[in-house]
């Protein structure tokens, strides 16, 4: 369909096509969902953060790329730090 419509779409104001772009990802944040990340603990809370900032500076891939790597290199260090339980 965009195929067949690409010359009349070009047409199309750049700042239009921000302004839905804008209010279709606002129609995306679910209060709900954050208050979840945020009983999970603030590690996860500032990652959801982190991601939320980086993505409109860096781009889509680098931001979430960043925070996954970021998520599991100090989960992977604190699960070595942890001291082992002995067993009685």
């Amino acid at each position: 369909m965009a195929f067949y419509l690409a010359q009349y779409l070009e047409l199309v104001p750049m700042a239009c096509i921000g302004g839905i772009l804008v209010w279709v990802a606002s129609n995306m944040i679910k209060p709900a969902e954050i208050k979840e990340i945020k009983h999970l603990g603030k590690f996860e809370f500032s990652i959801m953060l982190y991601t939320a900032v980086m993505v409109p500076l860096t781009d889509f891939l680098t931001g979430v790329l960043s925070a996954l790597i970021i998520y599991f290199a100090v989960k992977y260090a604190f699960n070595k730090i942890k001291p082992k339980e002995t067993s009685h």
